[in-house]
């Protein structure tokens, strides 16, 4: 009995170990963002024109990993746009560290190099995992909160993107154009705010989200920006993203299809590709209220018994583990 149950526990155990924590609620392999880094001193500008992508996935301590790059060129001008420093240079291409997210939709981006980085105006510590980007900290501002370096959440509104509604947060509206901004599911659009007109104008170092893209469908917002030299900055004035074939990229369709979702009376599942084996379905604190065995590229999960709210929805391949925010209505 004893040989069985030793047996038992190493079968559990391999199973545990190829099933990564895996949550997939805002980003995809889809995922791009376009980024302008502005750096200046007493002499010059310098702008970067930055393409952020993932190429690939990564297991990691338990966790599934996207693995992010960057395509980028830069141009650098004199302090007061009169000349050009440096020309447009070609476009490189440059691994960053492994991101994810959690079951609170919070962005964490490891670092597993031998020493710190210094990457969009943050830290980030070599052998451990930074937070990135805080979605609960925009969808809990109010009107009147502390958010931006200088500034408070001003208009709180909500953005589109495909059937999806995200909350928008942005600080003081109306004649100021540079404001600061942060966008649900994308990030900090713009930090720093300024009543003074145009940030290029001045010495300060920012970064904006310029561009994102996802699932085919881009998004510009700053649509109206011009270079010195009148150059509309447009979304494809960047660099496209260099990926490596480390891992085959759809812009057509995500590895599942989870709809209706906020949902009712029921959810259907369905991928082109991957093998569902099992649904479980948890709430917020991890309790669990269904499973299902499918086997089938496709599934429905009846809701009719459970009460509206936040859940977790949990879906098991051969190999690997993906968990979904649910919402039921």
């Amino acid at each position: 009995m004893r040989k069985y149950f030793i047996l038992l526990i190493g079968l559990l155990s391999w199973k545990i170990s190829f099933s990564q924590i895996y949550y997939s609620n805002y980003l995809d392999t889809t995922s791009e963002w376009r980024i302008i880094q502005h750096n200046a001193d007493a002499t010059e500008h310098e702008f970067f024109f930055r393409t952020l992508f993932f190429d690939g996935l990564e297991n990691i301590n338990g966790y599934t990993y996207y693995k992010m790059y960057q395509t980028y060129f830069s141009i650098i001008y004199n302090i007061d746009y009169t000349s050009i420093f440096t020309p447009q240079t070609s476009p490189n291409t440059q691994f960053i560290g492994y991101l994810r997210e959690d079951i609170n939709g919070t962005f964490y981006l490891f670092n597993n190099g031998p020493q710190a980085f210094y990457f969009n105006e943050q830290i980030f510590p070599t052998g451990t995992e930074t937070v990135y980007f805080e979605n609960q900290a925009v969808l809990n501002a109010q009107l009147g909160d502390p958010y931006f370096s200088n500034c408070n959440v001003e208009n709180i509104d909500t953005y589109t993107m495909s059937t999806a509604n995200y909350k928008k947060i942005s600080a003081a509206t109306g004649s100021i154009p540079t404001k600061g901004s942060a966008l649900e599911g994308v990030g900090t659009l713009l930090n720093f705010c300024s009543p003074q007109g145009n940030l290029d104008l001045t010495l300060i170092n920012y970064n904006r989200i310029h561009c994102y893209t996802k699932q085919g469908q881009t998004y510009n917002f700053f649509p109206n920006y011009y270079l010195p030299d009148f150059t509309l900055v447009e979304c494809s004035f960047f660099a496209n993203a260099n990926r490596q074939n480390l891992n085959t990229v759809s812009v057509t369709a995500a590895d599942f299809k989870i709809y209706p979702n906020p949902a009712k009376t029921g959810v259907q599942v369905t991928s082109d590709t991957k093998n569902i084996a099992s649904i479980a379905l948890f709430d917020m604190q991890g309790r669990i209220y269904k499973t299902v065995t499918v086997n089938s590229l496709q599934a429905f999960l009846d809701l009719t018994e459970l009460q509206s709210g936040n859940y977790i929805l949990s879906l098991t391949t051969e190999n690997n583990t993906w968990n979904y925010k649910l919402i039921i209505e």
